[in-house]
């Protein structure tokens, strides 16, 4: 099979497989290994124990290599799984080294490295990079399964014929950053391949009845902006018009980013099922308040990956470190805010980048809010409470904690605004947010535009509904992103996505603004 096979390609192969379900079952062999990335963390599902039995070990001073597993049942998706967390992986540390060469004012070191496409959103070497990587990594492993991606090479290629400096193409310049953190397995990277590769996910549609759905970089005006603006990201993997697969890379988030210390369960305290079942303070319908022991979205650690896969939950781990992959100069310069860490990492002494204990994959789950009133709503950084319809539908409804009983003051619904998580750019970073038990509810509302990308939701969406949480349309019908298609119409032009408990309340109130608004 050639090397550079493009998705009508690939349709044509599998076709005469697609009506065997042999065709839809995961590959029997053995995880693939990645050899020059650090070694990953086994992924933790219920038949496979390892990251509980590991968290333990790690507490009682023992080593996870020196306990026995009762079970070691591949349960199904494994290979896919590992597969496309290494890849978004290694598409992190990408992102943080393109992220480290860009100047204060935004521009990148590598010549004209921002263009525009048809839409006007930024594209930076990082956006073709990630899919470049990922589409060749893909490729190798599971080569009858095609891609829908964002990106697409025409402007590449059309940059390279103009350009008269040997080497100095932006093409080039993404060859060199894919290079550095591919794995050995893919060999020396030409520009061709690396064109070929993004190319590889340029079809607006397709028929199989298993497919990869990517978003290079969701928030690509984050990962220019820089501080605490995310940028993520998102693989997932389609199976009978259903998403079995997700994973989230968010390089730049951490507890400060979402505000929140104690929205998932401490890796210090002991396995994660026991971790997962510890009180939470929003399960009471309170705010996330710091406290002396934080749990794993410290602000001293920054950059998770988010998980999840049918039916074995969502789970959620620190970028690994990596000391081939990124270099120390581009960490320190990404982070220069952080002087403490910085200073530890300097001194020679384990970061949280490296802390055993955080690199456990720890289960996560939504919050357990009940109440509109006691909801954190996650919102674009630039949208304004008091005009989106949930506030013009709780302005009109009377507060619960309205009284007066005593000559008591009333506490006017309209004088009332709730909490609030700011977060910029891009979907997934708001859908991660719910997922991680830091807000309650987000909604993404109406745009003049019918449909939305596939790509900007999918990979969230699993993450989000195996902690628990509801991701519908505004009319509560499920989001249709496995048909084949690379944009689907959400009922009502919008999605709403929430802890599930509220899911009811909160499409009826976002329903009733809607309405007041109007009139």
């Amino acid at each position: 099979m050639p090397a550079t096979l493009h998705m009508h390609q690939r349709s044509t192969h599998h076709t005469a497989t697609t009506q065997s379900s042999d065709a839809l079952k995961p590959p029997r062999s053995r995880p693939p290994q990645f050899p020059s990335l650090p070694k990953l963390a086994p992924l933790p599902f219920k038949k496979i124990q390892h990251s509980s039995v590991t968290a333990y070990a790690h507490a009682a001073g023992q080593s996870a290599s020196s306990t026995v597993l009762a079970d070691t049942e591949t349960p199904p998706l494994q290979a896919e799984l590992e597969a496309a967390v290494a890849a978004v992986e290694r598409a992190c540390h990408l992102c943080l080294n393109v992220r480290a060469s860009i100047h204060d004012d935004g521009e990148l070191d590598e010549g004209d490295a921002r263009l525009k496409k048809q839409d006007a959103t930024p594209v930076t070497v990082a956006d073709f990079g990630v899919q470049a990587l990922i589409s060749l990594e893909l490729r190798r492993l599971f080569p009858d399964v095609p891609l829908l991606g964002e990106e697409d090479a025409t402007q590449l290629r059309n940059q390279l014929k103009e350009s008269s400096a040997p080497g100095g193409s932006l093409a080039e310049a993404v060859r060199a950053v894919v290079a550095l953190v591919a794995p050995a397995d893919l060999g020396s990277i030409s520009v061709d391949q690396v064109l070929d590769a993004i190319d590889d996910g340029r079809a607006e549609t397709t028929s199989q009845d298993r497919f990869w759905i990517l978003d290079p970089i969701d928030g690509t005006r984050g990962f220019l902006r820089g501080g605490k603006s995310q940028y993520v990201i998102a693989l997932a993997l389609v199976q009978n018009g259903k998403v079995v697969l997700g994973v989230c890379g968010c390089p730049n988030m951490s507890g400060a980013s979402l505000e929140c210390d104690t929205c998932v369960p401490d890796a210090t305290r002991g396995p994660v099922e026991e971790a997962s079942t510890q009180e939470n303070p929003r399960d009471q319908g309170g705010e996330c308040t710091s406290s002396e022991e934080r749990g794993p979205l410290d602000s001293n650690v920054r950059g998770l990956i988010v998980y999840a896969s049918r039916g074995e939950g969502t789970w959620v781990r620190g970028l690994e470190k990596s000391d081939g992959l990124t270099s120390t100069s581009g960490r320190e310069s990404l982070q220069s805010d952080e002087s403490e860490r910085r200073a530890a990492l300097d001194a020679g002494r384990e970061g949280a980048f490296s802390h055993s204990a955080w690199l456990q994959p720890q289960r996560v789950r939504v919050d357990g809010v009940k109440r509109l009133w006691d909801a954190r709503i996650c919102i674009s950084d630039h949208e304004t409470w008091g005009e989106l319809p949930l506030a013009a539908a709780l302005a009109s409804t009377p507060h619960p904690e309205d009284s007066d009983d005593e000559g008591g003051r009333l506490h006017h619904a309209e004088e009332w605004e709730a909490k609030q998580l700011p977060l910029c750019c891009g979907s997934i970073c708001k859908y991660v947010a719910v997922a991680l038990g830091a807000a309650s509810v987000f909604v993404q509302h109406p745009v003049s535009k019918p449909t939305l990308k596939v790509w900007d939701h999918a990979a969230a969406l699993i993450c989000v509904t195996e902690a628990g949480g509801q991701v519908t349309d505004l009319e509560g019908l499920p989001l249709q992103l496995g048909t084949g298609e690379s944009e689907f119409a959400p009922g009502g032009g919008g999605v709403i996505v929430t802890n599930g408990g509220l899911h009811e309340l909160a499409l009826e109130a976002v329903r009733k603004g809607q309405q007041l608004l109007v009139n």
